[in-house]
């Protein structure tokens, strides 16, 4: 889903995350359900389907540690879901903070520039600890 220069540069920000914060941000990428889960998915009404994917999004995030914000994507069915554990809210990326890293990956995600959701999400949580964005010339920064 992404290309190699982008994750090269989203594990190296994630790193400087890590090492600053304490903060483990993981993004996962899926291109469907667990096999044993597809037939059931399928039937689910939309709310069900949320719940699910709300579920798996903790369970996956819960594999992260104590500070973890996960980013989970998944192909089929199409689905975006950011989870933020107790830790990292405790480190001030709140719920605003979470929006404006699912804003911003689905700014990308809809136009199919799966890098620039990728780096997207990077640079939320690196603006919110007052890191340097990555993969944006410094001239075009956001403030």
């Amino acid at each position: 889903m992404f290309g190699a220069d982008p994750v090269k540069k989203a594990n190296e920000a994630i790193g400087e995350i890590k090492q600053k914060t304490g903060i483990e941000l993981a993004v996962e990428t899926f291109p469907t359900v667990p096999k044993e889960m597809i037939d059931k998915v399928k039937g689910m009404n939309a709310k069900e389907r949320t719940e699910f994917f709300v579920e798996w999004g903790r369970r996956r995030m819960n594999t992260f540690g104590p500070k973890a914000i996960h980013v989970l994507v998944c192909t089929d069915p199409t689905q975006l879901r950011v989870t933020v554990n107790d830790g990292a809210h405790k480190e001030g990326f709140v719920e605003l903070d979470q929006r404006r890293l699912t804003e911003a990956m689905l700014m990308h995600l809809k136009k199919k520039d799966f890098d620039g959701a990728l780096l997207g999400a990077v640079n939320v949580v690196r603006k919110r600890f007052e890191l340097p964005e990555v993969g944006v010339p410094k001239d075009k920064e956001t403030r």
